[in-house]
């Protein structure tokens, strides 16, 4: 028996433009939607994590990835939407607080 998967996570670059123009590389494929949506804020979470291990702030953190970072998009069936850089506004600063 297979289980057909129904939602899959892509990123895109920030840089790009229009967003989300390019070939997205994927991530992963998932059956539920709670799966899809905390596999794209982890994609977030350890790109923020990777700039503050670097010494940049919280804020210089959401800056890089607003410009440059790979934009995590959840397809499927069904729309589960995440706001990519409001998401990384909001957490931006709890990941530097675990990290420093």
């Amino acid at each position: 028996m297979t289980i057909e998967l129904e939602f899959s996570v892509e990123t895109y670059d920030a840089y790009e433009t229009p967003p989300y123009s390019g070939n997205g590389l994927k991530v992963g494929s998932f059956a539920t939607a709670e799966e899809a949506l905390a596999c794209a804020k982890k994609v977030i979470d350890e790109q923020l994590r990777s700039s503050i291990e670097r010494g940049m702030s919280a804020e210089d953190a959401v800056r890089s990835f607003s410009a440059g970072g790979e934009i995590p998009m959840i397809l499927g069936k069904g729309r589960i939407y995440l706001q990519p850089f409001q998401y990384a506004e909001e957490r931006a600063t709890e990941i530097a607080s675990i990290l420093n």
